[in-house]
Formats: C-alpha cells, structure tokens, sequence
C-alpha cells in the first residue's frame, strides 16, 4: 500500500505530460492552415473508401511528425469528411484515424519525444526500469 501511495503522486507528472501533448496536438491540428488544407482535402473526395484511406494516411503522416498531432489530425479530417462524404462509416473513419498511431508502436517517427517525457532524469519508469 505504501509503494502505491507513494508513486501514485509520480502519475500526476506524466499525465500532465500526456496532456500537455495532446493539447498541443489538437492546437496544431486547428491552426488555420490547417483548417483550411483539411477544408479543401475534405471538398474533393466523394467516395466512401478514399475518405478512410485519406483519414489513415493522414492520421499515419501525423503521427510520424508528431505523436500529439497524428491522435488528433486523423478525427479531424474524419469529422470533416463525415459532413462532406454521403454514406461514409463514421466510426470506421475514425478508427481510421487512429491507426496511424500504430507507427508510433513500431517506432518509425522522426521525433522520438515519447520516451524522453516518461522517462525523466528522475522519473519512477527508469527506477522501474533499473
């Protein structure tokens, strides 16, 4: 009980690290640049099955940029294509979306930011770890 007491108190660090990527992420994903490159992506497709595949690659591109971007752009792009693409699967765009974060699972992104946050210099994983 004491071992869990004690780095129970840790968690708080790392999920406000958590946080703060996500809402940098969704900060990114809603610059008006973006809005309107994801605007204009969403006006030209039509069909049901190019709208998933857009949604993955996207969700896939952004995460290989930016772990906190890839979880966010994908739903996104998969909320403006549900209002413009008749007949699309909602729930499958977004799963779509979030598929792209399987790259961060296998490890091809540029920005290795995940690994250096949760295991700070003095952080409770790397005593875990050690």
């Amino acid at each position: 009980m004491w071992m869990w007491g004690d780095s129970a108190w840790d968690l708080i660090e790392l999920a406000l690290q958590i946080a703060m990527l996500l809402l940098t992420g969704y900060m990114l994903a809603s610059t008006p640049l973006v809005d309107r490159g994801l605007n204009a992506l969403s006006r030209r497709i039509s069909r049901p099955r190019t709208a998933i595949a857009l949604v993955t690659f996207a969700g896939a591109l952004g995460t290989w940029l930016n772990v906190g971007f890839g979880l966010v752009i994908g739903v996104v792009l998969a909320r403006k294509l549900a209002r413009t693409v008749p007949g699309m699967h909602y729930p499958l765009a977004v799963a779509a979306g979030y598929a792209g974060f399987s790259l961060y699972g296998i490890g091809h992104y540029p920005m290795e930011e995940m690994p250096d946050f949760a295991v700070t210099v003095d952080g409770w994983i790397k005593e875990m770890v050690r």
